[in-house]
């Protein structure tokens, strides 16, 4: 039990900072090839990945026999999201010495995860009384009909909800003993492999990936991609996507260690570092330190690794992790008749 736990929190941190490198490659996204090859595939999957992590750690929530949702749970995401958005309002307001439109219910950047946390916790009930192989197809029809919908946008963050939530059924299915199969020899060398694959096409093929652009974030309907993407090569690309996130979701993780590392507290404090991470680059963004760099290429994009891994190292610190985990600490339902 202790070497899964300890697998999990391997996973989630190398996923926060592939998160957290992602996001600090928008700013930098068209200075090197080298760099957008980094950032699309990234894109593929860290977000995927972790919402099937996020899911898997939800079957507790069904277990200890939620037949309703947790008003706590759900009220603690949604209570972050507002905080998440309001420092980021604060910091445009601050920096730019003029005061912005407060948009509560529009949301295309990092808060997303939190009002679509709040959402999957509670809908899943309801889904979870369902065989998996319906609560999923259902959930990957929804996603693949979504994009249809022009209405269906960054409005109450209605897109990634949908798109993203197959990913997070997935993860709330995946049985846990499963790990010694896909970390086995014969998985780790079935996981590199197509991880390469996609590097491969990612390489020869990325202008043509970047036609699709906007399938990465989940926000958008298609209606948003090239006039000649017809609706059934977007909805067949999306599929695609969906498939490929899923597929590089467990190469990465046939290649986790399992045992305890130095990192591994840092998978315990992902919401922390999740949070401040976008604020510290929103802070860079403001101060334009991004175009005071002058170098491009592969030497801009290992500069950005290793700052990004001290990022990671520093935002995962005690005293971080011990405030921003303090919003789910508080009952919220005691407040309520």
């Amino acid at each position: 039990m202790k070497k899964r736990i300890y697998y999990w929190d391997n996973l989630k941190s190398c996923l926060i900072f592939l998160v957290i490198l992602g996001h600090f490659l928008i700013p930098i996204l068209h200075r090197g090839t080298s760099i957008e090859c980094c950032f699309y595939f990234i894109y593929f999957f860290h977000m995927p990945a972790f919402v099937f992590v996020s899911g898997f750690f939800s079957k507790s929530y069904i277990e200890k026999g939620q037949g309703r949702p947790d008003i706590n749970k759900i009220l603690g995401f949604l209570i972050l999201y507002v905080v998440f958005k309001g420092i980021q309002w604060g910091i445009i307001c601050i920096f730019q010495r003029e005061t912005e439109a407060f948009q509560l219910l529009n949301e295309s950047g990092a808060p997303w995860y939190m009002f679509a946390m709040a959402a999957w916790y509670f809908i899943l009930p309801i889904f979870s009384k369902f065989k998996w192989y319906i609560s999923i197809g259902v959930a990957i029809l929804a996603a693949l009909y979504a994009g249809r919908i022009e209405e269906i946008n960054s409005f109450l963050c209605l897109s990634r909800i949908i798109v993203y939530f197959p990913f997070f059924l997935m993860g709330h299915y995946f049985n846990g003993d499963k790990i010694k199969v896909i970390t086995s020899r014969k998985g780790k060398i079935v996981g590199a492999a197509f991880l390469l694959c996609v590097g491969c096409v990612l390489i020869f093929r990325l202008n043509d990936i970047k036609v699709l652009d906007a399938l990465f974030y989940g926000n958008q309907p298609y209606s948003i991609l090239p006039k000649e993407i017809s609706m059934s090569a977007a909805i067949f690309a999306r599929l695609i996507f969906l498939a490929v996130g899923f597929l590089m979701t467990l190469s990465l993780m046939a290649w986790i260690p399992r045992q305890k590392l130095k990192f591994s507290y840092i998978g315990s404090r992902t919401l922390s570092v999740y949070v401040l991470h976008v604020i510290v680059r929103d802070i860079l963004e403001q101060l334009h330190i991004f175009g005071k760099i002058h170098i491009e290429g592969e030497m801009l994009l290992l500069s950005c690794v290793i700052f990004c891994v001290v990022l990671t190292i520093v935002l995962s610190g005690e005293i971080f992790y011990k405030y921003c985990n303090k919003v789910f600490k508080i009952k919220y339902d005691a407040l309520m008749r």
